[in-house]
C-alpha cells in the first residue's frame, strides 16, 4: 500500500491507486550524491539520468512500505550508455542498506531486491562502478534508467 492510502484506510492493505499508470521521470539539473536529492519516484516509476564524470553520483528518494519486496534494476541507455551500472540504497538517515554490482554473470548492468524493514524513506543511488572503484582509471560516463 503507498503511504496516501496509509493514511485514508490503514486496515486495508489494497492501494486505491495501484492501476494508476506509473511516470517516467528525467533528470533536468545534474541529481545531487546525496540525501538532499529534490529527485523522487515512486514504486513503479522510471528515472533516466546521465552519470557526467568520474565523481558523479545520483540520488533519487523512494517511499517503501515495510515488508514490501522492491526490485530495482539500472541499465545503460540511449546513445551514449553508461556501460558499467552500480546501484547503492541507503535508509532515511543515510545509511548504507545493500548494493549491486553485476546483475549477472557477463551482464553490466545492476538488480537489486530488497525487503523493506521499516516504513519510510530511501535513498536509490546510481552511478557507475568505476565511480567507487579508485583503483580504475577509466571514466565511464552515459545515460542510464532506473
Amino acid at each position: 500500500m503507498c503511504g496516501i492510502c496509509q493514511l485514508i484506510h490503514p486496515a486495508d492493505p489494497k492501494c486505491s491507486f495501484a492501476d494508476l499508470p506509473s511516470a517516467a521521470l528525467f533528470e533536468g539539473a545534474d541529481a545531487p550524491g546525496d540525501a538532499s536529492t529534490s529527485y523522487a519516484i515512486s514504486p513503479g516509476d522510471t528515472f533516466q539520468g546521465t552519470i557526467s564524470g568520474e565523481t558523479d553520483m545520483d540520488w533519487v528518494r523512494i517511499d517503501m512500505v515495510a515488508g514490501t519486496v522492491y526490485t530495482v534494476t539500472m541499465t545503460g541507455t540511449g546513445a551514449t550508455p553508461l556501460l558499467d551500472t552500480l546501484l547503492v540504497l541507503y535508509d532515511s538517515t543515510g545509511q548504507f542498506v545493500t548494493f549491486n554490482d553485476d546483475r549477472a554473470q557477463g551482464d553490466l548492468s545492476s538488480e537489486m531486491q530488497f525487503t523493506a524493514t521499516a516504513d519510510g524513506t530511501y535513498y536509490i543511488n546510481a552511478q557507475s562502478y568505476y565511480t567507487s572503484n579508485v583503483n580504475e582509471t577509466f571514466v565511464d560516463t552515459g545515460d542510464y534508467v532506473i
